[in-house]
């Protein structure tokens, strides 16, 4: 028992002196939890940026240019992968350049490129955009502003949500992209899709000759109003379905303005249901509701105030029935 007693303090005394042998050792800090810059300020004094590393940028100024050179020129160049580039609500105005110009205020070549709170205004060079993108997931969240050239999402996957602007030319999204709770107002053209995008619960304001071009397959464009006021040229199309497959429902054509044709059919496999075209104004009239020039589409539910709502032109179409003018 005495021997268990002695090898027991024995022990505790080890511990202890190894205990006071060694030295105090300093807390280390998670890689995870040491401070770190959580943004770049995005500096445009030389009139020009590139962001060339991932991680989040800011603006904290508006910026102004005036009287352009006859050149090429990125405002800001986007070619690393994963940023975040926040306005935080200042804007960058553009104004006074040639036509032979070349600008972009913001071009987009990385992937999963997200842009926020931002305000563009650039005018009036023929080839002067706000944003260019060839980038993968493209987002763009509260953006307003002008742009007096086609704004382009070349990439797949691209969004733009939550947003109000002018695009002179309009907007062109390429594949599985979406556009969501947005307003685009346009002279021409203010949308154009390619494959597999949807448009939901937005707004489009032509001008003039066309409001949104479906040119590719399998789109989904539903619960939207496409809105033409009475502001003197015709609009030639409303809604324009060239590609196949497509589902155009539930959107609403209000029709302030002289209007040749409110939908065009012109691919197949389409389903066009539950649409509405009205006329809103006493100037305003539709001359054909929906127009069909190729067999296979499928149509149901729709109004259309017109005196001819349904052109087949001799193609074959499947009814689903309540099929309606007024």
């Amino acid at each position: 028992m005495k021997q268990l007693i002695v090898l027991g303090l024995v022990g505790l005394f080890a511990a202890v002196g190894v205990a006071r042998a060694q030295q105090p050792v300093a807390a280390q800090r998670s890689p995870s939890l040491q401070p770190a810059k959580q943004y770049r300020v995005v500096d445009l004094k030389s009139g020009s940026a590139v962001i060339d590393q991932p991680g989040n940028y800011v603006l904290t100024r508006s910026w102004t240019f005036k009287d352009l050179p006859d050149m090429p020129l990125n405002i800001i160049d986007v070619v690393a992968d994963n940023v975040v580039l926040d306005f935080r609500g200042f804007a960058i105005d553009v104004e006074g350049m040639p036509d032979t110009a070349f600008i972009t205020v913001i071009k987009v070549q990385g992937r999963l490129f997200t842009l926020k709170n931002a305000e563009i205004t650039i005018c009036c060079g023929a080839q002067a955009s706000a944003l260019r993108s060839t980038g993968v997931g493209t987002e763009i969240q509260g953006f307003r502003g002008y742009s007096f050239d086609t704004m382009s999402l070349a990439g797949r996957a691209s969004v733009i949500r939550d947003s109000t602007f002018h695009a002179r030319f309009g907007v062109g999204v390429s594949s599985f992209g979406r556009i969501e709770n947005t307003a685009i107002s346009c002279k021409t053209g203010c949308l154009g899709l390619g494959d597999d995008n949807k448009v939901l619960n937005s707004r489009l304001l032509p001008g003039e000759s066309e409001g949104l071009l479906i040119a590719g397959d399998r789109n989904v464009v539903a619960g939207n109003l496409l809105d033409f006021p009475n502001q003197g040229p015709e609009l030639e199309i409303g809604i324009d379905v060239r590609g196949n497959g497509n589902v155009v429902r539930d959107n609403t054509l209000a029709i302030g303005g002289e209007t040749f044709v409110a939908m065009n059919v012109s691919g197949t496999g389409n389903v066009i249901d539950g649409n509405i075209g009205a006329v809103v104004d006493t100037q305003g009239s539709i001359l054909r509701g929906i127009r069909f020039e190729q067999n296979g589409n499928f149509y149901g539910d729709n109004r259309m105030q017109t005196a001819v709502p349904f052109d087949l032109g001799g193609t074959t179409q499947t009814d689903w029935g309540d099929n309606v003018g007024y």
